[in-house]
């Protein structure tokens, strides 16, 4: 994972994608993760390496196992970090980065606090919308995906400054 350095101050949204990457997280030390996820402290907890973690509190959301509301969204208000990594219900060109999720304004917060948002989808999430809007495609600096995204909606992603990485690719 050439995303993320020792010494990052990174931010991981709730989801299954997003968990999916923690344990590539033991290769790095000195980093400080914040998450709203209780799954993901878990899996952190489980790397040996050195990091410090840091959770926002707020109401607990027991589907997601993850914390929201105004505590949530004020704690990540707080902080400045290097990167977000997230995931995605749907991505639709014009509205952006879409989620069933009611409780979406929390990662909204992420994507403000975060230096450079990184999202993860699957190829399945392309030209599907969610009714929740969490950003605009112009706040989304990259887009990691696998190879079954259609050639023209990856161009229109690039064209709108995204850098799309496909997983099992060299420059992974």
């Amino acid at each position: 994972m050439k995303y993320i350095h020792d010494g990052d101050s990174i931010i991981l949204d709730a989801g299954s994608t997003v968990l999916q990457m923690v344990p590539l997280l033991s290769r790095f030390s000195n980093i400080t993760v914040m998450t709203n996820s209780l799954h993901i402290v878990n899996a952190l907890s489980e790397l040996d390496n050195e990091q410090t973690i840091l959770m926002p509190g707020g109401t607990f959301r027991k589907k997601s196992a993850s914390f929201h509301g105004q505590l949530a969204e004020n704690a990540f208000e707080q902080f400045s970090f290097d990167k977000l990594f997230m995931g995605t219900d749907g991505i639709d060109l014009n509205v952006g980065v879409t989620t069933f999720n009611e409780v979406y304004t929390v990662s909204n917060a992420m994507c403000n606090a975060a230096r450079e948002v990184i999202l993860m989808a699957d190829s399945s999430k392309f030209g599907r919308k969610s009714p929740n809007v969490v950003c605009s495609l112009e706040t989304v600096d990259k887009l990691i995906t696998d190879a079954g995204i259609d050639p023209a909606f990856r161009q229109a992603l690039e064209a709108k400054g995204i850098e799309v990485i496909i997983t099992g690719e060299s420059n992974e």
